[in-house]
C-alpha cells in the first residue's frame, strides 16, 4: 500500500491509549503527520488555535465525559473535513453530523486509509489556499 496522506497533517482525538497509538501509527505508514494525537477537546482547540492546522481531523465521538461534536463544529468552520469514529451505528448519531465520514469501531488500517483518503485529497486544495 503506497503511502495516501503524504504531507497532510491529521488532528487525532481519541481518549483510548491504545486505539489513538493505532490510529498515530495508521497515519504515519500512509504518510500522514500526526497532530496530536489529544484525549479532550478542549487540548485539541488548543492546538488548532495555536495555529497547528490540520488537514484533516479525526475525532472519537465518545471522549469519555464529553463528546467531540464542538471540535468537529470547529472544523467545519475552518473548511477542514472530519471523520468521526464510533463503536455505533452512523444512525445513532445527531442528525447534524450523520454527513460526516465516519469509521466503525474496531478499525484496522485499511479502513483508516479508506475514511481519510478521500478526504485528504480534497483537503489539499483548502490546506493550500489556508497556508498562503
Amino acid at each position: 500500500m503506497s503511502p495516501s496522506l503524504s504531507g497532510r497533517n491529521v488532528l487525532i482525538v481519541e481518549d483510548e491509549y491504545l486505539l489513538a497509538s493505532a490510529l498515530q501509527e495508521a497515519v504515519e505508514l500512509l504518510g500522514g503527520r500526526v497532530v496530536g494525537p489529544f484525549a479532550r477537546v478542549q487540548q485539541a482547540m488548543q492546538s488548532i488555535q495555536s495555529g497547528d492546522m490540520p488537514d484533516v481531523g479525526l475525532l472519537d465521538v465518545n471522549l469519555g465525559s464529553e463528546y467531540s461534536y464542538p471540535l468537529a463544529d470547529a472544523l467545519a468552520e475552518r473548511g477542514i473535513p472530519t471523520v468521526l469514529i464510533t463503536g455505533y451505528d452512523p444512525d445513532a448519531l445527531p442528525e447534524a453530523y450523520r454527513s460526516l465520514s465516519y469509521l466503525r469501531k474496531p478499525f484496522d488500517l485499511a479502513s483508516v486509509s479508506s475514511a481519510l483518503e478521500g478526504l485528504a485529497f480534497a483537503a489539499q486544495g483548502q490546506s493550500d489556499t489556508r497556508r498562503n
